[in-house]
């Protein structure tokens, strides 16, 4: 695999996600929504940088998402007190819960949807290889683990 192959797969599986993130709704956030919410209940309080630099997303992207979803009272926003440029967000407590659950939903039923032609076994392979690379990279939160149920069957 190339580094191009490899890029096109990560978005394909943020594509994935999303998509598996939107048939579970959670209070009418668009995919991009989701995934900064998402990255609010891991991250705690964080800035519009630190946001785009967990989701890929553009600083410019994320300001317009934050922006709609503080006007629908879904994230908090405030000045940084050590500098007043910067802008601190944080999920709000109405939220939180709803957020945490679709965030933590089995990836499993989307992958299958994305991957109508694999076979059960291929699907758990795939998870597990997915899961196996997530850890090796450090990125599961303190406390946080990968939670596998089995797959349904694919007909």
């Amino acid at each position: 695999m190339n580094l191009a192959e490899l890029h096109y797969v990560g978005k394909l599986l943020m594509e994935c996600a999303s998509s598996g993130m939107q048939m579970l709704g959670g209070k009418h956030l668009s995919a991009t929504e989701l995934i900064v919410a998402e990255s609010l209940v891991v991250l705690g309080p964080a800035t519009i940088g630190d946001i785009a630099r967990r989701t890929g997303f553009v600083q410019s992207r994320i300001s317009t998402v934050v922006a709609d979803m503080h006007g629908r009272g879904i994230v908090h926003v405030r000045a940084d007190d050590r500098d007043r440029r910067r802008t601190i967000v944080e999920i709000s407590a109405s939220s939180m819960d709803d957020v945490a659950r679709v965030s933590m939903e089995d990836a499993a039923p989307a992958v299958a949807t994305w991957f109508p032609d694999a076979t059960t076994e291929q699907l758990d392979h795939l998870l597990a290889a997915l899961g196996s690379a997530l850890a090796s990279l450090g990125e599961l939160p303190e406390g946080r683990q990968l939670v596998r149920q089995p797959v349904p069957a694919v007909t």
